[in-house]
């Protein structure tokens, strides 16, 4: 609502002077509400976005095999025998770079603990091959693919997963360096 106090001022076209107007009298300008959208909704905006353009990434870099279903309810599905695939000379060049001098500490964790760091470190160097075959192995997703998997051990020394992780992040960029030679020189 407009203020009865306010007084206006119109130009006159006739005289050129100021002549003052009550609010009653002016046209009333219609304005449609509008809601700017709060720090927090635009927040949450932006981290949809975000996750829908991880989802997309991770659904381009590599296609995961469907499950067997079960033939019939409540019956679990037949188990293949467990084959290794024979391994590349990468893959394991990137496992070894990953396992040396971790050795020392791999004995002293509990079975669970050995089991899910080694699990995670098979994982890492799966994706780390990866990105290494496609040449798109960036240090900033090498140190931190490395860094998360040694803070998957309880209670660790927040230096040496820093330093762990740096060496080995160089090592793997050399090693992804080499590997670029090598298919730049294959005809």
């Amino acid at each position: 609502m407009r203020d009865a106090c306010c007084v206006c001022y119109t130009i006159s076209m006739s005289d050129g002077f100021l002549s003052p107007t009550s609010p009653e009298t002016l046209p009333a300008i219609e304005t449609a509400p509008q809601e700017e959208p709060s720090a927090v909704e635009l927040d949450e905006q932006a981290l949809e976005q975000i996750e829908a353009a991880e989802k997309v990434d991770e659904f381009l870099e590599e296609p995961e095999a469907p499950a067997a279903a079960p033939a019939v309810e409540g019956e679990k599905p037949a188990e293949a025998p467990a084959v290794e695939a024979p391994k590349d000379e990468l893959l394991e060049a990137v496992e070894k770079i990953l396992e040396k001098e971790l050795g020392v500490y791999d004995q002293h964790f509990v079975p669970e603990v050995k089991a899910r760091f080694e699990d995670k470190g098979k994982e890492v160097a799966r994706e780390l091959t990866a990105k290494i075959r496609k040449n798109s192995a960036k240090p900033r997703f090498i140190h931190h693919a490395i860094r998360k998997w040694l803070l998957t051990v309880p209670r660790v020394n927040k230096q040496f997963v820093e330093q762990t992780a740096k060496i080995k992040t160089d090592q793997l960029l050399q090693l992804a360096k080499d590997q670029r030679e090598k298919q730049n020189k294959i005809p």
